[in-house]
């Protein structure tokens, strides 16, 4: 019940009450499979993937569904907790992705279990038509997840999106982060990326266009 009450909190998202151990929301227990991260190719035939030469872009074009609230942190920070008391030192990892929510579970609490403070990593993709000036959100995905541990997730099973995280603090509220995308939809994005990203803070890292239509993709992340 506390679980499910910090994922609706603050989110458009249906939580209908079940009886028994069928928790309310759909749960995926994954060991990711996507251990040839390291093998990914920046580009994919008929697009153009155009790295951001500044990573962190004009904060006057920056959406507010791209920043993390000060809610969303609170609750993000109880449902971490929550988390690791149902599956004890043998969490890695949590998703949430268009209304899907994904949980991983290491078969050994040594990997699993830390004492830093748990992050939260939000990548969203934007889109617009060519000569638009707003942007609108076309997937987006939440990770919690331990600083200095690789994070490898399939946030939604039927779209086929895969990304790969590692997350080291530099002090003064920046962040070293190695990023590997290996999306299908909303567009096929294949790219890494390795940055120094400032708390809280969105950053662009990756743009492309598709017929008429561009996207961008920022990532924030932020200590819950």
């Amino acid at each position: 019940q506390r679980i499910t009450r910090e994922t609706v909190r603050c989110r458009n998202v249906k939580a209908e009450p079940r009886t028994g151990f069928d928790i309310p929301f759909l749960v995926k227990l994954q060991y990711a499979g996507f251990g040839a991260v390291a093998a990914l190719v920046v580009g994919v035939v008929g697009l153009r993937v155009i790295m951001s030469s500044s990573p962190h872009g004009d904060g006057a074009d920056i959406p507010a569904f791209a920043v993390v609230s000060p809610q969303e942190l609170k609750s993000d920070k109880i449902l971490f907790s929550e988390m690791e008391q149902l599956f004890s030192n043998h969490l890695t990892w949590v998703t949430r992705s268009n209304g899907d929510m994904g949980v991983g579970v290491a078969p050994s609490d040594s990997l699993a279990s830390g004492s830093s403070a748990p992050l939260i990593v939000r990548v969203t993709v934007l889109k617009r038509r060519i000569g638009e000036q707003t942007w609108s959100k076309a997937w987006n995905t939440d990770v919690l997840m331990r600083r200095e541990q690789l994070v490898e997730v399939t946030p939604n099973d039927k779209s086929g999106n895969k990304m790969a995280l590692w997350v080291y603090p530099l002090g003064d509220g920046k962040w070293a982060v190695d990023t590997n995308l290996l999306l299908e939809q909303p567009v096929a994005i294949a790219s890494r990326v390795n940055m120094v990203a400032l708390g809280g803070q969105p950053a662009d890292i990756a743009q492309l266009r598709a017929g008429n239509e561009e996207y961008r993709v920022l990532q924030t992340v932020q200590v819950l």
